[in-house]
């Protein structure tokens, strides 16, 4: 009889054990796909970061007007810029787009779809500062552009892990007045 117990009770002993591993097993697995999220929308998030930063910086560059922001608002801007330094000024616009799938941040490049790009966000705001540092969306006004990009949730685990949400950046370009 004694010797049944003991079999018993070392089958429920091990059984707790193997269940005990088996969840830390899941745990582990489920946080090493919630790091590997986060790793991934990172780097789109500073892939993406290097473009506008390219595109930012560049405004006004090689453009003899004196009004190289053709227009601004809180949500887009169309500017002219020689981004490949081939001595040709393209018009770059980026705008914020609403349809049923969501909302993206759109580029355009001399109004070419087939140079353009869509990226799910939650939010896209720009700021033109004039030489006070004063909000202004005057074209003419604007020394400095302020761009807050912010990532849909959606794209995140409902956890502790959000790295990349927000990109955030001023540009001072050298060729506003």
């Amino acid at each position: 009889m004694n010797q049944i117990l003991d079999l018993l009770s070392s089958f429920l002993i091990g059984g707790i054990v193997l269940l005990a591993l088996l969840g830390l097993n899941m745990q582990f697995t489920s946080k090493n796909q919630e790091i590997k999220l986060a790793e991934i929308t990172q780097s789109s998030s500073t892939s993406i970061g290097r473009i506008i930063e390219h595109d930012f910086n560049k405004i006004g560059y090689g453009d003899p007007t004196d009004s190289s922001i053709v227009s601004i608002s809180n949500n887009s801007i169309t500017f002219r810029a020689d981004l490949n330094n081939d001595g040709n000024i393209e018009v770059v616009n980026y705008s914020l787009i609403n349809n049923a799938n969501g909302k993206f941040v759109k580029r355009i490049i001399n109004s070419n779809e087939s140079k353009s790009w869509l990226q799910p966000i939650k939010n896209f705001q720009i700021f033109g500062l004039n030489v006070t540092s004063d909000t202004t969306y005057v074209s003419s006004q604007v020394s400095a552009v302020l761009v807050n990009l912010e990532y849909a949730k959606n794209d995140y685990l409902q956890d502790t892990l959000s790295i990349g949400v927000q990109w955030r950046r001023k540009f001072f370009p050298k060729n506003l007045d």
